[in-house]
């Protein structure tokens, strides 16, 4: 399983990984500085990261086929990050 080790982690990135299926393991996270997702064709949810609170520097999601552009959206809201970059992903319904 996936492990943040801690509340507060530096960069986050998961990339060009076809077998990524979920974010078990990450839910004690609340603090990141990058959040960067890219072409993760099965993840489906941010649920694991319901606890986050905080994105210090950017957030990065694009080309995840099966993630909703709606949660996305909803977690750059809630952490507010200098920077954002969503496209590719999951229309919201």
């Amino acid at each position: 399983g996936l492990s943040a080790g801690g509340e507060s982690f530096g960069n986050v990135v998961f990339r060009n990984n076809a077998a990524l299926t979920g974010l078990t393991g990450l839910e004690g996270l609340t603090s990141v500085y990058t959040l960067f997702f890219e072409n993760n064709p099965l993840l489906e949810t941010l649920t694991p990261l319901d606890n986050l609170e905080t994105i210090a520097g950017s957030a990065y999601f694009q080309d995840n086929g099966a993630l909703s552009t709606c949660d996305i959206r909803a977690l750059i809201e809630r952490c507010a990050p200098p920077e954002s970059t969503v496209s590719g992903n999951e229309p919201c319904n």
